[in-house]
């Protein structure tokens, strides 16, 4: 939270350092709440209780 600076800073992994090369920090998040969003309602199909 705080500006969202952790979802776009670099943690050393090559793919994840490319792909916010390639797309840029604004586009980067919000793909990344997509994946996240689509990651929990997945969950939420497997244990209704999340």
């Amino acid at each position: 939270m705080f500006n969202w600076k952790w979802t776009y800073k670099g943690n050393g992994s090559y793919g994840w350092n490319k792909l916010l090369e390639e797309l840029g920090p604004t586009t980067f998040r919000f793909w990344l709440g997509v994946f996240i969003t689509i990651c929990l309602e997945n969950l939420k199909s497997i244990d209704p209780l999340l």
